[in-house]
């Protein structure tokens, strides 16, 4: 089984999104993961993130339907090291952003980005969406 970190600009597109490229390449990583083919490994924060996102698209109403959906995922939930994520944050992260990276870093693993910010700063790691 392929394993991943996906962070929240590719998680979100599971949800909703434009249609384009970027949109598919996530769909397609979702379909692989409710194929058993594919595990998706997040930070605790992930939760916060995906809600923080939802909450400029989503009328207040639905939130909590979002949150539940989120759940229901069953993704991997890690809680990084805060000495690794001060460490990405030293390097031009945001705290949310070094989470990711270093839940990737620490179990040695492919964090999927749409993120630019990601893409450059952890290159070596990373995979662009799309």
């Amino acid at each position: 089984m392929r394993r991943l970190v996906l962070d929240g600009t590719v998680l979100i597109r599971w949800f909703s999104g434009d249609g384009g490229r970027a949109q598919r390449a996530a769909r397609s990583l979702r379909a692989e993961y409710e194929a058993g083919t594919l595990a998706v490994i997040v930070p605790t924060a992930a939760r916060l993130d995906l809600l923080d996102t939802a909450a400029s698209a989503l009328p207040a109403k639905r939130l909590g339907q979002f949150a539940d959906a989120v759940e229901r995922l069953g993704l991997e939930f890690r809680e990084p090291a805060p000495r690794d994520v001060a460490e990405w944050v030293a390097r031009g992260l945001t705290a949310g952003e070094a989470a990711y990276a270093a839940v990737a870093a620490a179990a040695d693993l492919r964090l999927v980005t749409a993120n630019p910010r990601l893409h450059s700063v952890a290159a070596p790691m990373v995979t662009p969406l799309a």
